[in-house]
């Protein structure tokens, strides 16, 4: 990266709270009950309550801004879109939207609590009604692991801590974090990059396993038409705690059908890149 962003000043612990959040207390004898990440009412339940509401796990966009900006050409054009799935209350891409390096575009996030979801178009509407040159981002509810969204639609599809939350569960996390992975990579357009923010190294025991076992079988699936490029970016300063910078590039493929069948390697490469 050309230069480094700053360090975010809020908690890196979404991970590490999940994990004690899904042992139940010994008193209760409810030891082997976890969070229902996969429920909705879950999330419905957690933005609700004042307490577990309206708090920043990862970062800002000001801290993501620099990768974004050598990621994406410099002012896209009117025609590009942006999707953020699982945006809960702490969402990206309406800082992201309003970064002058970028045209207007068509901006979606969405969450898959309605409790959220109506919070941040109520928020949206007393901001435009102070502000009405601000640019519009809509607010839809929508599961992520099935989208009714077109394909290649996005330029750019962004998660913060959704795969993590996913990925906390030692039930369902690694195939609702595939599905996510999937349907990310179905809307994604070619040329366009899939941007995950998350706590869990690559190089460690979590980051292994969604590596393995969620994102590369979901990008392989969508391998016969598509290549895929996988680099992580972090502060070799935090390798241990993050965040880390999932980044997964879609292209087109340049062999024919023809060597697909004669098993030409589809092999995803992923690179490191400290900063």
């Amino acid at each position: 990266m050309s230069r480094k962003p700053k360090r975010g000043r809020e908690s890196s612990q979404i991970v590490a709270e999940a994990k004690i959040d899904a042992k139940a207390s010994d008193e209760d004898g409810d030891i082997d009950t976890e969070p229902a990440y996969g429920s909705r009412d879950y999330w419905d339940q957690r933005y609700a309550n004042p307490e577990t509401s309206n708090h920043e796990w990862y970062f800002g966009y000001d801290t993501l801004q620099p990768l974004v900006h050598e990621l994406l050409p410099t002012l896209l054009s009117d025609q590009w879109s942006a999707l953020e799935i699982g945006c809960g209350d702490r969402p990206l891409l309406p800082d992201l939207v309003a970064d002058p390096h970028f045209a207007k575009c068509r901006a979606i996030c969405f969450d898959y609590a309605p409790t959220v979801v109506r919070a941040l178009r109520h928020a949206a509407r007393e901001a435009a009604r102070k502000n009405p040159a601000l640019p519009v981002v809509s607010y839809e509810q929508a599961d992520a692991r099935s989208l009714s969204y077109s394909n290649d639609s996005f330029d750019i599809v962004l998660d913060k801590g959704t795969i993590d939350a996913m990925m906390c569960s030692n039930t369902e996390g690694v195939q609702n974090a595939q599905q996510i992975c999937s349907e990310a990579a179905r809307v994604v357009s070619p040329g366009g990059v899939i941007v995950v923010v998350s706590h869990m190294s690559p190089t460690g025991d979590e980051g292994s396993v969604f590596l393995s076992k969620s994102l590369l079988p979901a990008l392989s699936t969508r391998s016969m038409k598509w290549s895929w490029d996988v680099g992580v970016h972090f502060d070799e300063a935090s390798e241990e705690s993050g965040p880390f910078v999932y980044v997964v590039r879609k292209t087109r493929r340049r062999f024919t059908r023809a060597a697909f069948k004669q098993n030409q390697s589809l092999d995803i490469p992923v690179e490191l890149h400290t900063y």
